[in-house]
């Protein structure tokens, strides 16, 4: 359960709830280890590359859900939500998460009914293939076809225009920092649109049908160009050049060797670059 929460300085608020949420998730991790709960995975290092921020308050931080709709949090306050639905129990937990493009975001943990969820499901035992390409983004094995919607292609001249505009920005200054906002905003835009359609389509599909069938493909490389390697060229061609044939080799071939007085370096003298060319005689009077 997922819900927009207005801007405010509620990641930089200390609270003890961060700090013991940490702990429990570091003492679980060890456990899971261990085979005293279910396998969690070995504690990580945050990447740098993951500027997100988050907060978890459980049941014991003393947080609430106000009647206005608000969520409560200790030490931040009241926070205006944007619900995307409306919760099916009690929440047991919270967790309030920044992303890069400055957006928060509240995530509760719920207790849902089983029979409740396969109840909006109808009962079919239609089955359907799923065929991925390029020129549409999926065509279905019952003739069904479905356009990709080109979320990035339409963005494209906003993208331009911000990022244009981070580049004359200094790098490290407040109006650097606004702009690298703007443009982290402009690229989670289509990425929410990209996500957004795939759950409807995906949501679709598997509630019109009892089976669905994929074909083995690595779609992330049916749009990449193939780059294959270079082909290495002949030594004749690849700037090197054949060895002079030795005496033997010419005898062996039919090549004439030099003639006596004959000029084989091409320099216009018969004994080569410069020659042995007499000098003439000299008296003290020529100097």
């Amino acid at each position: 359960m997922w819900a927009g929460v207005d801007r405010s300085g509620c990641c930089g608020v200390l609270s003890w709830a961060g700090g013991y949420g940490a702990a429990v998730q570091l003492r679980y991790s060890f456990r899971g280890l261990k085979g005293e709960r279910s396998r969690m995975g070995a504690p990580r290092f945050k990447s740098r590359k993951d500027t997100r921020q988050a907060v978890r308050f459980t049941a014991n931080a003393r947080w609430s859900i106000t009647p206005g709709g608000k969520l409560s949090l200790p030490k931040v306050g009241d926070l205006a939500v944007k619900w995307s639905r409306t919760l099916p129990s009690v929440p047991a937990t919270v967790t309030l998460v920044k992303d890069s493009a400055g957006r928060y975001f509240a995530s509760f943990v719920v207790e849902t009914d089983p029979a409740a969820d396969l109840a909006r499901m109808p009962d079919t035992d239609t089955v359907v293939g799923i065929d991925l390409g390029l020129a549409h983004f999926a065509v279905l094995s019952d003739g069904t076809k479905t356009d990709s919607p080109r979320f990035l292609r339409r963005a494209e001249k906003k993208l331009k225009r911000a990022q244009q505009a981070l580049a004359r920005k200094a790098k490290g200054s407040k109006n650097w920092a606004k702009a690298r906002i703007r443009v982290a905003r402009a690229h989670a835009r289509v990425a929410d649109a990209r996500r957004e359609f795939h759950h409807q389509l995906s949501t679709k599909i598997i509630r019109d049908n009892q089976a669905v069938a994929v074909e083995d493909l690595a779609v992330s490389a049916c749009g990449a160009r193939i780059r294959r390697a270079p082909v290495p060229a002949p030594r004749s061609e690849a700037g090197t050049h054949p060895k002079r044939p030795t005496p033997p080799v010419r005898e062996q071939a039919g090549i004439p060797g030099p003639q006596a007085g004959e000029d084989v370096n091409g320099s216009g003298s018969p004994s080569g670059w410069g020659g042995n060319r007499p000098f003439p005689a000299r008296g003290p009077a020529d100097w």
